[in-house]
């Protein structure tokens, strides 16, 4: 009368791994919720800045600049502290026929921040 069933021994342990089982679950599941939303964060930053690479094709100073990236132009206000290259500055004074090839970075509301002397393409 005395002694107690093995069955219901283990019942007893049982509950209390799963409890730890339960709590780790809940430990792995916020750390993958964690991790997706740093990714999105990340995604979401990388969408606000832009880098347009491509040929500055008209150029108003200090106002704003047009330049066309595969075939598609972007009307751009450039912002009051943005750095342009030495290299570059002298180009856009006599912009020609093909454009300026330039890097164009962009803050979040689309203003020019600083323009860089782009790559010239290759001759296949």
């Amino acid at each position: 009368m005395g002694q107690v069933s093995p069955v219901i021994t283990s019942l007893g342990s049982f509950s209390k791994v799963r409890a730890v089982i339960i709590k780790w679950e809940y430990i792995i599941m916020f750390r993958r919720m964690f991790v997706a939303a740093a990714a999105v964060v990340f995604v979401a930053f990388g969408v606000i800045a832009g880098e347009h690479k491509g040929a500055i094709t008209k150029y108003e100073a200090g106002t704003s600049l047009t330049i066309k990236v595969k075939k598609e132009e972007k009307n751009l206000k450039i912002a009051k502290d943005a750095k342009i290259d030495d290299a570059i500055a002298k180009k856009l004074g006599k912009i020609g026929e093909k454009g300026v090839p330039a890097i164009v970075i962009t803050n979040d509301k689309d203003e020019v921040t600083e323009i860089k002397a782009g790559e010239k393409k290759a001759k296949s």
